[in-house]
């Protein structure tokens, strides 16, 4: 509109300076006007081809002007693989997410280059969490440390209840064969050796007993119960010199209780060795003075050696215990005779 309005601007102007007469001045005036307005729509036809093209010229300008050159930029996700990172994705979205194909790595970091993505997500997962497994282990069935009945120990253990469970019903040859179950998984259980060679000594089989015996001596050889079980299997066949044997071998290996000591005097009285007889009652009545049995056969001892005086003495002790009728009566006896 601005072209329009000077070019109307000029055509008065003109008018105003020709000084034409007024009939020359109408025809002047109505070629003139005619050849500007072809003059006009001319300028208007130039100003919108040069709007248009200035238009399409800012168009093709503007991703010039607002991208930035194409150049290497880093990525998007480059500080969150970055070492020792402050916070880590899970390690589920890690590994679901693709590495976009289009944009390389960055120079400064090969690593990640080189690095497969589930590489990167087993590394992001935090420490506390990789140690889990660690801390639940103890609690994983079936780890715990407890004995079971794998174990030879605790099968020998079951076998002899199962033993003792028969003997009580009578069922002595069947405890046998689970006696026998016990010691072949574990040889050193002792109770059911012990409890076997009784049942086999029962059973007259003094040979097996025998070497159950031996076996225990030398898989227990502080244990004097199979000293005194061999001494007792050379009594019931009658050999004394070898229970006396057997026992005194059996002190060279632990400390004797006061039966230990009684049985062995009374196998020396068996013998007619009254020194050595009366020697292991006194060192029984030293631990058990209250047995009154033990005092009379102390007072025994030393009667038949001719030591009255000493068998008074032992007769009297016994006197003060509790003795059985029959004893005691033998003890009020002794005791008269030896007052005359």
């Amino acid at each position: 509109m601005s072209i329009i309005n000077r070019v109307l601007k000029d055509l008065d102007r003109n008018r105003a300076l020709s000084g034409t007469p007024s009939g020359v001045r109408a025809v002047a005036s109505k070629r003139n006007a005619s050849v500007w307005i072809w003059v006009v729509l001319a300028a208007l036809l130039l100003g919108s081809a040069a709007g248009f093209a200035l238009r399409q010229y800012r168009i093709q300008q503007v991703p010039a002007v607002s991208a930035p050159p194409p150049q290497p930029h880093p990525h998007p996700a480059a500080p969150s693989v970055a070492p020792a990172p402050p916070a880590e994705p899970p390690a589920a979205a890690v590994e679901s997410a693709p590495e976009p194909a289009a944009v390389p790595a960055p120079a400064p970091e090969p690593v990640a280059k080189k690095a497969p993505p589930r590489a990167t997500a087993k590394a992001a997962v935090p420490p506390a969490i990789e140690a889990l497994p660690a801390i639940l282990a103890p609690d994983r069935p079936r780890v715990v440390k407890e004995p079971s009945l794998t174990t030879p120990q605790a099968s020998a253990n079951a076998a002899f209840n199962e033993a003792k469970r028969l003997i009580e019903q009578g069922r002595s040859r069947e405890a046998i064969d689970k006696l026998n179950s016990a010691l072949t998984q574990y040889p050193a259980h002792l109770a059911a050796r012990q409890t076997l060679v009784a049942l086999l000594a029962e059973h007259g089989e003094m040979q097996r007993a025998e070497a159950l015996i031996r076996d225990g001596a030398a898989l227990h050889p502080d244990e004097l119960w199979f000293a005194q079980a061999a001494a007792q299997l050379s009594v019931r066949q009658g050999n004394y010199a070898a229970a006396a044997v057997a026992l005194k071998e059996g002190l060279a290996r632990g400390h004797a209780d006061g039966a230990y000591w009684a049985f062995l005097a009374g196998v020396q009285n068996k013998l007619g060795h009254m020194d050595e007889a009366a020697q292991a009652y006194r060192q029984a009545v030293r631990q058990y003075p209250d047995n009154g049995t033990w005092w009379v056969g102390l007072a025994v001892a030393l009667e038949r050696q001719g030591q009255k005086d000493e068998a008074r003495n032992a007769y009297q002790q016994a006197y003060r215990t509790k003795l059985t009728p029959e004893l005691k009566d033998f003890v009020t006896q002794k005791l008269a005779e030896l007052a005359r």
